[in-house]
């Protein structure tokens, strides 16, 4: 068993076919460089307010613009204090910069790994992107623990609940 010794996650490499083994190290560099692009060193101008703290944490995708979820596939969003979310596809990992201006959300320079999703995982990956990209406002229930997220047009675009 090898080590990607960036994130530290085993994995067995000799199971893939050797583009495979590419796409997948390429993807964990990938999600290795863009976390960290925050600490270059250099001056950057903020490009995400940093989110309220009762939105701050783990949630599960429970529904993805009202067509449910695959429930094994796990897809996540975790929010940071500092104003970047990530989480997993079901496929993908994937982040992003936040922005959060009252109940005002956006989700900007997203990226992902880039492992080929088919069929059933692949149609919830991209309607969790086009879910994200869609995204404008957000109200949290406490009570039943839930964060949806809503477009433009006022409907849901995605249900959460926190982990």
């Amino acid at each position: 068993m090898e080590w990607l010794s960036v994130i530290r996650i085993p994995i067995r490499l000799f199971r893939f076919g050797r583009a495979a083994r590419i796409r997948l190290i390429a993807g964990f560099i990938a999600v290795a460089i863009g976390l960290g692009a925050g600490d270059t060193g250099h001056a950057q101008t903020p490009a995400t307010t940093a989110p309220p703290a009762e939105l701050v944490g783990r949630w599960l995708a429970e529904d993805i613009g009202g067509g449910g979820v695959i429930d094994r596939l796990q897809t996540t969003l975790e929010i940071r204090p500092e104003g970047t979310a990530g989480g997993n596809t079901g496929c993908n990992a994937y982040g992003s910069r936040i922005r959060v201006e009252g109940s005002r959300v956006t989700f900007t320079d997203v990226f992902g790994t880039l492992i080929a999703c088919s069929g059933a995982v692949g149609d919830q990956e991209r309607k969790f992107y086009s879910a994200l990209a869609a995204t404008q406002r957000f109200e949290i229930n406490s009570l039943e623990r839930k964060l949806i997220l809503f477009g433009a047009d006022g409907k849901p675009t995605m249900r959460l609940a926190r982990l």
